[in-house]
């Protein structure tokens, strides 16, 4: 992108069109009624529905995270450890829209017994912070 574009974006003020509305519309229909709210009543047979407290996802590529925000509701992640290369991995928290209260609630249980079987989480090391993932031909 280059700053021209930055620049006319700007001076459009955030104008929707009518295909970024629809757009729009369609991502929340899908993230939202078949998503997120879907999964926290789930219907088995047709007559019985199961309602959960929240969702809860071990979040390693962050896919939780990118359903939620394209949802547009509120998402809690805590982190739990790394993979095997180091990569941090949480749990995601998700609920429908106004539910910030009951994440808060299980992602703090969820996080106290995490503190009690574990012990304290240990300092986060940055390893190879100062390497570079492009090649660069040394300076002579």
């Amino acid at each position: 992108m280059k700053q021209d574009d930055l620049h006319e974006a700007v001076k459009s003020q955030g104008m929707e069109d009518r295909t970024y509305s629809k757009a729009l519309q369609y991502i929340r229909y899908q993230c939202r009624d078949r998503g997120i709210d879907a999964a926290l009543h789930l219907n088995n047979d047709g007559s019985t529905t199961i309602e959960f407290d929240a969702l809860l996802l071990c979040d390693h590529k962050q896919a939780g995270q990118q359903l939620a925000a394209q949802a547009g509701y509120p998402i809690i992640t805590i982190p739990i450890g790394t993979d095997t290369d180091g990569l941090p991995v949480s749990l995601s928290f998700q609920h429908t829209a106004w539910q910030e209260r009951k994440l808060i609630k299980w992602a703090s249980a969820v996080e106290d017994l995490i503190l009690e079987v574990q012990g304290w989480r240990p300092t986060p090391q940055y390893r190879s912070f100062h390497s570079k993932n492009i090649p660069i031909d040394p300076i002579p």
